[in-house]
């Protein structure tokens, strides 16, 4: 039927009168199973990734476990059941060998190896090299014995078998035994002495070694030891000398005897006696008048001076680095001079007036340690002839020196040898 559209209302009022709906409970009891059944497919379908992930990674887990106790079942089959060599398997049971050599007559000597069977095929394996044991003990040679023992009985079971198989009546001894005295094989505390039946020259040597390639073995780098007791010698060097550190004008020099004593490898005493020629400049500032016999009036300006003494030092060495052939080492100490000439050119003055003066003064005094001592050296051993040292110094005044007291700095190099006496 056509109607317009704006009764459109009153076909669906007509409609639900016409064609009532059914709200009884059987109805919605469907519609909840169905809706029920949905609902578990879409759980199933849409199961997270990450659990079944898991449940394979467990199943994998148990799949490892018995994967790795097969390995190692027939990796340590496979290590241990290593068939031991005659002489072990002789070892083990020598009575047994004994037995069935006598059941058969046989020409052949002890100590001799016998011609194998042509109709018993050789299944021995090759024998194994014999070794002092050192890293396993009484267990391990019983073990292998009894392992020698199967290998042996086999042996013996397979010669008897090709005996039957030819008709004979008597089954016949195994062929390729090698027949020995058991007392030779004797085991001590430390093992047989396998070494003196083999020849073999290593087993006394550390494994590491035996391991380590001929052209890898480690260089060893024996060190300088020095002698310990009285040891003595001579030095000389050139020295260079300042006041206040002032100009420094012509250089000396030092020579003169060194005693020493080593009391062990690191420490050791010195003393000698040294000459010394010092040169130097000051400005008159530093130069006392007191004890110079120079008037009162008179001014010093400047001064160019020099001396010679005996040195006598008091030192103590420390060697702290040794090398093959020599050693580093440390000095410190303290000096006395015993001063013996001085000579003194000077500039004078007085008011507006300049002149030139020259003085000279003998055993002017002693000045016990003012001059403490500091240097580092290298000592070289020469084979017999002794021990040559390198030695730069560095002498620092601890008072002043001399007639006009001056603070005298030195610095050099003493080059020299010493010899060891025991």
């Amino acid at each position: 039927m056509n109607l317009p559209e704006d009764h459109m209302d009153e076909l669906f009022r007509k409609a639900g009168e016409m064609y009532p709906l059914k709200t009884d409970g059987a109805d919605w009891d469907k519609v909840m199973s169905r809706l029920q059944e949905v609902k578990s497919d879409n759980e199933s379908a849409l199961a997270p990734a990450g659990a079944r992930t898991s449940r394979r990674w467990w199943w994998l887990m148990l799949l490892i476990v018995p994967f790795a106790w097969i390995c190692t079942r027939y990796t340590t089959h496979t290590t241990t059941s290593t068939p031991p060599s005659k002489a072990t398997a002789v070892a083990s049971k020598p009575a047994q060998h004994a037995a069935s050599t006598e059941s058969t007559p046989s020409t052949a000597p002890a100590q001799t190896v016998a011609t194998p069977s042509a109709t018993t095929p050789s299944a021995t394996p090759p024998p194994a090299t014999l070794r002092r044991p050192h890293a396993f003990g009484m267990d391990d040679v019983v073990a292998n014995g009894r392992a020698g023992r199967r290998t042996a009985e086999n042996d013996r079971a397979d010669g008897n078998a090709s005996a039957f198989d030819n008709g004979s009546a008597q089954p016949q001894p195994p062929t390729d035994v090698v027949a020995f005295d058991a007392a030779s094989l004797a085991l001590t505390p430390g093992g047989p002495d396998v070494a003196a039946t083999h020849g073999n020259t290593d087993i006394d040597k550390n494994p590491d070694d035996l391991a380590r390639p001929a052209h890898q073995e480690a260089k060893k780098t024996v060190k300088y030891t020095p002698t310990n007791g009285l040891y003595a010698g001579i030095v000389a060097g050139p020295d260079l000398s300042n006041v206040k550190w002032q100009q420094i004008t012509n250089p000396g020099y030092t020579a003169g005897v060194v005693l020493g004593y080593r009391f062990n490898r690191r420490l050791s005493a010195e003393t000698g006696l040294y000459w010394a020629h010092k040169a130097y400049y000051t400005d008159g500032e530093y130069f006392d008048k007191k004890k110079a016999d120079i008037p009162a009036g008179w001014n010093v300006n400047s001064m160019n001076g020099t001396c010679g003494m005996f040195e006598i030092p008091v030192n103590l060495r420390w060697d702290f680095a040794y090398l093959k052939n020599g050693s580093f080492y440390a000095v410190a100490g303290l000096s006395s001079y015993m001063m013996k000439k001085e000579a003194y050119k000077y500039e004078a003055s007085s008011g507006s007036s300049y002149w030139p003066e020259n003085a000279s003064y003998s055993n002017s005094g002693n000045n016990f340690l003012s001059i403490m001592n500091l240097s580092v050296g290298y000592s070289l051993h020469w084979g017999k002839v002794g021990d040559v040292r390198i030695e730069p110094y560095f002498k620092i005044p601890l008072k002043g020196v001399g007639i006009g007291s001056l603070p005298i700095t030195s610095t050099g190099i003493y080059l020299g040898i010493t010899h060891s006496f025991r």
